[in-house]
């Protein structure tokens, strides 16, 4: 059950990054950005909403770094052979970067790397309720254990794909470019956090 879901998710989540870019413009990703900025603007303040762009832009420089493209000029010159690979390799590379569907899905990349950053800026909060969220989990497993009190194998089977589907869900969630909550994905990491939990504690505990 567990590895289907895990298939069923991975699945919906590659259909959902390819199908998406071929939907929607580019305009539509970066127009999505805009508005998400206002409402963190209004949401945390003036001073954070800036601070998660400039991560979202760091994001950005370093896939930019990484792209073929940046890299076919990188100062070294070529001669005979060597020269005409590297000007049609460069050729091939603007003909993508100019098609519609790449660029959307250079847009929904960024727009994946803005809210990704937003969340960013929510884990001084949220990573130490995860951590102890996590670690009740293990410490009741334990006590479980100790008490000859039953795991259950079906708890721990639904609690684990119910995390499965939340984590996935976030991620796909990132890529639509639809308007997001500001509380959005802080509240599926809290609540994957606890399918996590309920998992942890119906593992059965060899010890």
């Amino acid at each position: 059950m567990i590895r289907f879901t895990f298939a069923a998710a991975f699945f919906i989540f590659v259909i959902v990054l390819l199908q998406i870019p071929s939907v929607y413009p580019a305009s539509r990703f970066m127009e999505q950005i805009r508005i998400e900025h206002a409402l963190c603007s209004q949401f945390w303040s003036e001073h954070h909403a800036n601070a998660i762009l400039e991560r979202m832009m760091d994001f950005d420089d370093a896939a930019t770094l990484g792209s073929p493209a940046s890299s076919t000029n990188n100062g070294v010159k070529a001669n005979g052979v060597d020269s005409v690979a590297s000007n049609q390799g460069a050729l091939v590379s603007m003909r993508f970067i100019r098609n519609p569907y790449f660029r959307s899905i250079n847009a929904m990349f960024t727009l994946v790397a803005y809210r990704a950053s937003s969340l960013l800026e929510w884990q001084p909060i949220l990573l130490s309720v995860c951590v102890l969220l996590l670690i009740d989990g293990f410490a009741t497993r334990v006590i479980k254990s100790k008490e000859f009190r039953q795991h259950n194998p079906q708890s721990y089977a639904l609690f684990s794909c119910m995390t499965i589907v939340g984590i996935c869900g976030t991620w796909i969630a990132f890529m639509l470019p639809y308007t997001l909550s500001p509380m959005f994905a802080p509240t599926l990491q809290i609540a994957s956090t606890l399918f996590a939990n309920r998992a942890i504690s119906n593992y059965q505990y060899r010890g």
